[in-house]
């Protein structure tokens, strides 16, 4: 139904609905500990910017890793 939806709006035989690209899951990064810090909303319609300053686990830390996950 979705495809079918689209195809009319991009044709102009559907004028009345309004298609916006979305994140279908959450997204976050894994923090100390292992837990995911969200950082991005399921459905955040896309593109988007998110900003947060974390620190490291250690001072003079060299280099981190980071894993992003989607929930």
């Amino acid at each position: 139904m979705g495809a079918a939806i689209q195809g009319a709006v991009l044709t102009g035989e559907r004028k009345d609905v309004l298609l916006l690209d979305v994140t279908p899951l959450s997204l976050g990064i894994e923090t100390l500990g292992g837990v995911m810090s969200k950082m991005i909303a399921k459905n955040t319609t896309i593109p988007t910017r998110f900003s947060e300053v974390f620190s490291t686990a250690e001072d003079n830390q060299a280099a981190v890793t980071i894993k992003v996950y989607q929930r």
